[in-house]
């Protein structure tokens, strides 16, 4: 399943113009590296952004800096970082993150527009002028010791801790049911995920309902139309790897299943409930920030095996077997807040 992450960034929303950098602008005077996966502003967009910030004059000179910005993607946030490289001086090295591409790019356009600003350098160091001394005073008595006292111990604040993230989601899927015979029909979800920024493995609930349709023939008595409606709850995991996500899932089904045999000449309903423990593993990849396709596979295990059984003559019709399986394929909207 994937995720969304809603956070501030540096400066408010800001907004790049497209093109190429004009010759004349300050920033097309830069030593400036840039690298940004597909979807980011350009090169050009980042020295566009840049040149309204900065004055012809901070990179005319003898300024031999050069500078590399490099973005990467990091599950659904990316990661900026600038190097300022200076001959025979170690390299100077920040990096942000933030939800959008063009947030952590604006925030390198604003790191670097201070790196150029005069009145952000260090100042050469002054020589050192010494106070002239006074005159000694003449001696005074010296003052009574002063009282001891033991120095008062300050408790470290603890750490905060990380904030929480709630991830909820929803969907609908396409269901294969093997009850033994082959079934089809779908099911409808939510699902609450709770989490930390940095956790690998997060708990889950999930909520569902859906139905399969299948029939049988049995003799003497034609089609008869079966049709199981199912409630699910479940509790499981979820384990992140980047935009994969894989989880493990227990719960309980309850409903009804229904065989209608409309071919008989006196037409037969029968209902009967339906009570099963699940046993569920799912993956879903992230195709969008807030969009994840998925594929489950299911054991089904009733309590009770329903039997449905026709009169005059006395004949089977369909008996449920100890295990079915399920096998699921779905699309599915994520949401994520603090």
């Amino acid at each position: 399943m994937c995720a969304l992450v809603f956070g501030g960034t540096l400066g408010g929303t800001l907004v790049f113009q497209s093109g190429e950098a004009r010759a004349d602008a300050p920033a097309a005077e830069l030593h400036l590296g840039y690298e940004a996966p597909a979807g980011c502003p350009t090169r050009s967009d980042f020295l566009a952004a840049l040149s309204p910030r900065i004055q012809a004059s901070w990179v005319e000179g003898a300024d031999t800096r050069s500078f590399d910005v490099r973005i990467r993607r990091e599950g659904n946030a990316f990661v900026g970082r600038l190097v300022i490289g200076e001959p025979d001086q170690p390299p100077n090295t920040r990096e942000i993150r933030g939800a959008t591409c063009k947030a952590v790019t604006m925030s390198l356009v604003v790191f670097v527009a201070i790196a150029l600003d005069p009145a952000t350098a260090p100042r050469a160091e002054e020589p050192e002028v010494k106070p002239q001394e006074p005159a000694e005073p003449p001696p005074s008595p010296l003052p009574p010791p002063a009282p001891r006292t033991r120095p008062r111990k300050t408790r470290a604040s603890p750490p905060r801790p990380p904030p929480v993230i709630w991830t909820w989601s929803s969907g609908v899927d396409a269901v294969y049911l093997r009850a033994p015979e082959p079934s089809w029909g779908a099911r409808v979800h939510i699902e609450l995920m709770r989490s930390h920024e940095l956790d690998r493995i997060a708990p889950a609930l999930r909520l569902s309902w859906g139905w399969a349709d299948f029939s049988t023939r049995p003799e003497q008595a034609g089609k008869v139309s079966f049709r199981l409606k199912t409630a699910r709850i479940e509790a499981g995991a979820r384990a992140m790897f980047g935009p994969v996500r894989l989880g493990a899932f227990l719960g309980f089904d309850g409903g009804t299943m229904t065989g209608v045999a409309a071919d008989l000449p006196r037409f037969e309903e029968i209902r009967e409930p339906w009570r099963a423990w699940t046993g569920s593993v799912r993956a879903g990849v992230s195709v969008a920030p807030w969009l994840a396709l998925e594929l489950s596979g299911t054991l089904v295990m009733p309590f009770e095996r329903p039997r449905f059984e026709l009169q005059e003559p006395v004949r089977s019709a369909y008996k449920a077997p100890a295990v079915l399986f399920e096998g699921t394929a779905g699309i599915v909207a994520v949401a994520r807040f603090q």
